[in-house]
């Protein structure tokens, strides 16, 4: 962390995480400070790498914290995902590779169902890849990865 620092009316906290530089604009000094030391403890805790299951639960448990959505729709999207993401559950987060990512989608679109026989429809299979864009944008936004796998993965 670099530093809280008055800018103009507003007060900018500037942090550095794995080699990006950002800053976050608060109204007030002690929302910039409030701010800062949850970042400090964030970054003061030991590393832990993530499996992408770890990762999974840790994002449902969040949105479960923040209320929102509900959660038999949490639930049901965690496993949604866990279906779409079963091959690389047990892998490291940050091991995921965008190729892999864009190849899970691929077979997703491709692959026949057991249910069906034939490959998903595409609301599902769209909706698969929406749930997976966030799930890894909240990663992302945790610190977990440095970016999304799947910020290249279009429909």
């Amino acid at each position: 962390m670099v530093g809280v620092y008055r800018d103009r009316d507003r007060v900018r906290l500037v942090v550095c995480e794995q080699g990006r530089r950002t800053s976050r604009i608060f109204a007030s000094q002690e929302e910039a400070e409030r701010a800062a030391a949850e970042i400090a403890s964030r970054l003061n805790r030991p590393y832990q790498p993530r499996t992408v299951e770890q990762a999974l639960q840790e994002w449902g448990a969040a949105r479960l914290a923040a209320g929102r959505p509900k959660p038999a729709t949490i639930r049901e999207q965690q496993a949604r995902l866990r279906a779409f993401l079963a091959d690389v559950l047990t892998m490291n987060i940050e091991s995921l590779s965008a190729a892999r990512a864009a190849a899970l989608y691929d077979r997703a679109v491709q692959q026949p169902t057991q249910k069906s026989g034939r490959p998903l429809a595409a609301a599902s299979h769209r909706l698969y890849l929406k749930l997976a864009h966030a799930f890894f944008a909240w990663a992302c936004a945790q610190g977990m990865i440095a970016e999304s796998p799947f910020a290249a993965v279009r429909p």
